[in-house]
Order: C-alpha cells, then structure tokens, then sequence
C-alpha cells in the first residue's frame, strides 16, 4: 500500500511540476509585452475634468500673469518649432499685444519618433538645445533693444512637475512649478506655478 500511493505521488508530483513552471513562464512573457510610457512620461495621472476657455497663468513670488483668449490685449498663436537639435516642438503662445510679453505651453518630441504621447500624466520638462523630449512653459519679455527678448524656460529639479490633467479633442488643460532660467547664459532665474488650457496639440 506505502508503494502504491508513493508512486501516485511521484506521478501527480511529476505531472504537476512541469504545469507550475508553463504558467510561470507565460505570466512572465505577458509582463513583457506589457507597454511602457514614453521616456518623457514620470507617471500617468487620474484626470480632473477641465472645459475651462483658453489661457494660461503664471504666479511668480510676487506677481501673476494671467493670459485669456478672450481678452482683447492678448493673441492667441499656434507654435512649431524645428530647428533645434534632434527635437520638433508644436504649442501654443499667449502674447500680450500692449507690452510685446508673452508665454508658451510647448511639447517636444525627438524627430525620429512619429507621435508625441499626449496623456493625463506628470511630464519631464523637455529642452530643444539638448534635444530633450518633454513638456514646458516659456517666458519671453523685450529686452529693451528692438525685437529682442529674454526667452525663459523650466528645467527638471526637484519640487518641478509639469502635469497634463485632462485632454480632449479640443483642448489640454495641467499645471505647473517650475524654475524657470534663461536659456542663453543669463544668471536669473524665478521659480513659479501656474496652469492652463490650450488648443489640442497635434503632431503631423
């Protein structure tokens, strides 16, 4: 009797063994074909509901500026970018026709990628002159001599985010902190927050 049920055991021992090690082994090729974010995508985000009209805010530390497209003063300008590095740039600009100021909700992609990843998530702040794919806010204003401006734009440091929270056909809405530095050596630097909802951005 001992030999008989120790050789029923050998045999549901052998027979399962071999079952375990299957289905281990597909639960392991599922995972990786999970797909992963874009390199430019930290994490992805529960969305807030945003049908909020056009514009953009920046609070500095002892100022705000507040862009409407509604607003009369304020021009609202589709942007594309492609002479920078290995990266494309499209966005959207608020420029304040009274005082030549204006700001940038833009996304860079790298050139040999078809599409941009537009989703509710936290993004990398992305930087045309490293040819770093991301998101960002810029800040331009006159630098006293005609038709030159001070051009300002986040960079990735710790306590920064830039948030896509909601996104449909025809508008992105998120939010921001950033410190914002001058991209062509200059030694200031602001730190600031904001939000926005722009025009749906879209790569061709």
């Amino acid at each position: 009797m001992k030999t008989t049920m120790k050789v029923f055991f050998s045999i549901v021992f052998i027979l399962t063994v071999p079952l375990i090690i299957k289905t281990s082994c597909q639960k392991d090729s599922s995972i990786e074909h999970i797909e992963r974010p874009a390199p430019y995508i930290l994490k992805l985000l529960d969305s807030i509901p945003c049908d909020s009209p056009y514009y953009v805010r920046i609070t500095f530390e002892d100022s705000e500026i507040y862009y409407a497209a509604s607003d009369s003063n304020i021009s609202l300008f589709p942007e594309s970018t492609t002479g920078y590095g290995n990266t494309i740039g499209k966005g959207y600009s608020f420029r304040e026709q009274s005082s030549s100021h204006w700001a940038e909700i833009m996304f860079y992609k790298n050139k040999s990628v078809s599409d941009f990843s537009f989703q509710p998530a936290s993004y990398r702040f992305g930087n045309p002159w490293y040819s770093i794919s991301g998101a960002n806010i810029h800040y331009f204003y006159p630098t006293g001599t005609e038709s030159s401006y001070y051009m300002y734009l986040g960079t990735n440091v710790t306590d920064g985010y830039f948030w896509i929270t909601w996104l449909d056909e025809d508008r992105i809405c998120g939010q921001f902190k950033a410190k914002l530095i001058e991209c062509c050596g200059g030694t200031e630097s602001y730190w600031v927050e904001g939000d926005f909802s722009i025009p749906r951005v879209k790569f061709d």
